[in-house]
C-alpha cells in the first residue's frame, strides 16, 4: 500500500551490478520487485546484495537459471517464496522516478530497502556469467528528493 493505492506484485528481476547506488557506490546484485495498481500506477521495491554469506533464499531461483546466456526465460511461479529474500524491517529510501528500461515510464514510486542481503561470490558469479552489463548510467537527481521512511 502506498497511500490508499494497493500495489500488486507483477514480477521481479535481478541486475548485476545494482542499478541503485548508495553514497556513489554500487552493489554486486540487486533484485527489483515490480508492483502495479488496478489503475496502472507502478511501484518498485529494490533490495541490494552485498558479497558475503551464501543466501539460501536465492537457491530456488538459481536452480532454475539457464546454463548459458540467451533470451529471457520465465522461471515460473511454483515453489518460490520471495518473503524469504526480504529483511524483517522495511526502512527505505523513497523517491519518484521512472522505469529503468524502455518504455522508461515516469511516475514510478521507488522504494530501495536500506537493509541489504548477502549473496556468496559463487551466487553472484553464477548470475553475472549469464548477464551482460546493460544498466543505464546512474542519472543525476535533477531536483528529485530522496526520502527515508519505515514501511510497516
Amino acid at each position: 500500500m502506498i497511500g490508499d493505492d494497493r500495489h500488486v506484485l507483477q514480477q521481479f528481476h535481478f541486475h548485476t551490478p545494482s542499478e541503485h547506488t548508495v553514497d556513489g557506490g554500487s552493489y554486486p546484485l540487486e533484485v527489483q520487485f515490480v508492483h502495479k495498481t488496478a489503475g496502472g500506477k507502478l511501484a518498485v521495491v529494490g533490495l541490494l546484495f552485498e558479497e558475503g554469506a551464501e543466501n539460501p533464499a536465492l537457491t530456488p531461483f538459481w536452480s532454475r537459471m539457464p546454463k548459458s546466456p540467451g533470451p529471457p526465460v520465465d522461471l515460473g511461479r511454483g515453489g518460490v517464496d520471495i518473503r524469504n529474500l526480504l529483511p524483517a524491517r522495511f526502512d527505505v529510501y523513497r523517491y519518484a522516478g521512472s522505469l529503468t528500461t524502455p518504455p522508461s515510464s515516469e511516475g514510478v514510486h521507488w522504494l530501495v530497502l536500506k537493509q541489504h542481503a548477502t549473496a556468496s561470490t559463487a551466487q553472484i558469479e553464477a548470475f553475472r556469467a549469464l548477464m551482460r552489463h546493460d544498466n543505464r548510467p546512474t542519472p543525476a537527481l535533477n531536483g528529485r528528493a530522496i526520502h527515508t521512511d519505515v514501511i510497516r
